[in-house]
């Protein structure tokens, strides 16, 4: 019997995509955020309601682009910040709705190729 034929080799593919560890990562970095504003002495008044502050985005883009930190600890690789909406989001929902495909396809890309063998 030819030694190759009697080793079996099962190929794997790499774990699905970690979205529920991303959006509890998210949720946990902005839930900081928004307590590390809370608790600044320099933070700015409360934005006077019917101005032009109540078409500012909720979720600023270079916030966001910070989270990046990590989604990068969960995927293992560095995310790009051209994935951010320019401008940011009016809500975490509007932002996971953006943000969640274009990792998913970053991450599919990224490993699509790699097989793990056991």
């Amino acid at each position: 019997m030819n030694m190759k034929a009697a080793v079996k080799r099962k190929v794997v593919d790499v774990a699905a995509f970690p979205e529920t560890m991303i959006r509890n990562g998210l949720s946990d970095f902005l839930k900081q955020h928004a307590k590390d504003r809370e608790d600044d002495p320099f933070k700015p008044d409360p934005k006077p309601k019917g101005t032009i502050h109540d078409l500012l985005p909720v979720l600023d883009s270079l916030t966001v682009a910070r989270s990046f930190n990590v989604v990068s600890k969960i995927l293992q690789f560095k995310i790009p910040i051209n994935l951010v909406k320019k401008g940011g989001y009016v809500s975490r929902d509007q932002m996971l709705g953006d943000l969640l495909p274009k990792l998913r396809d970053l991450y599919g890309e990224r490993y699509k190729s790699i097989k793990v063998t056991t």
